[in-house]
């Protein structure tokens, strides 16, 4: 069975598959030690969900996304990190998580499961470590050795049996071009406060955090860019090619109405911090450029 279901996944546009078994308690207890914290986690997130405890295994998903730094044209401003190109990767792993659960469906009849992409409540990053889809980088990130760090994480949580996966067995050895590439010592430090991507999203910025947005409106993706497990690989889908809408060339982008906002700009999955932080990110940059 777990081969059908890797079979139907491949022949469905998900790129990487693994599946582990699944423990709240153990989740948690893992999350609360993680000196490296996503700061975005609410303290909803630290405390046990009982709706979970009838699933027993997660099977995580990987699909691909643009992996390549892109040169800016002379009349651009600046980019979305290519996380956010295309469409929102949120609506992408979800419709291909409905796919593959109702494939299952048709093979398990008391099937019980839950979707989750990047908003619910376990830790993606490391059932996906479990489940086999990569390794741990010095950045934080999950590293396959065919696709790098560039693929997007969903998980379907099961009711099943299956036949588990074992965690890859490797890690980046004496490399650490990411922790030398941070601009603002977050990784050497361990503090995901100072990480650039975050104070993109962050609400209030400090004078000194002002100067570390530099050229990022969304996202940043330095860390990637300088990994050689990216090096080469331009694996994607066409739902993240960029259209042209990620890469902004006009002062006055952003100054929008909400309507207007979300029919320039809903579709990625930057759009999400909203207008008000995407422009002053702009005007940052332009700022940090003068």
């Amino acid at each position: 069975m777990e081969e059908l279901i890797k079979r139907f996944a491949k022949g469905n546009q998900i790129d990487l598959i693994g599946i582990t078994n699944f423990n709240q308690d153990d989740d948690l207890v893992v999350l609360k030690k993680q000196k490296y914290l996503n700061p975005f986690i609410n303290k909803k997130r630290l405390t046990k969900n009982q709706e979970l405890d009838k699933y027993t295994q997660a099977i995580v998903i990987g699909v691909a996304y643009p992996s390549y730094d892109v040169k800016l044209e002379e009349d651009h401003i600046t980019s979305f990190s290519s996380s956010s190109w295309g469409i929102d990767y949120h609506v992408v792993l979800k419709n291909r998580l409905n796919l593959l659960a109702d494939y299952l469906k048709t093979l398990i009849h008391d099937l019980k499961y839950k979707i989750m992409v990047d908003t619910g409540p376990v830790n993606e990053r490391l059932l996906g470590f479990q489940a086999g889809l990569g390794f741990f980088g010095k950045n934080n990130m999950l590293i396959n050795p065919h696709y790098g760090s560039s693929f997007f994480i969903g998980v379907l949580l099961t009711n099943t049996n299956l036949e588990i996966d074992l965690p890859i067995n490797t890690n980046c050895s004496n490399c650490d071009r990411c922790i030398k590439a941070c601009p603002t010592k977050a990784l050497a430090e361990n503090n995901s406060l100072k990480c650039v991507s975050y104070l993109t999203q962050k609400k209030g910025l400090t004078k000194e955090e002002e100067k570390h947005i530099k050229d990022h409106v969304f996202g940043c993706s330095i860390c990637q860019v300088v990994c050689p497990f990216n090096k080469g690989i331009n694996n994607t889908h066409q739902e993240f090619i960029p259209t042209g809408i990620e890469f902004i060339k006009d002062q006055d982008a952003f100054n929008l109405t909400n309507q207007e906002f979300k029919l320039q700009y809903g579709h990625l999955a930057g759009s999400f911090v909203g207008q008000k932080r995407l422009r002053r990110n702009l005007e940052l940059i332009i700022k940090n450029k003068d």
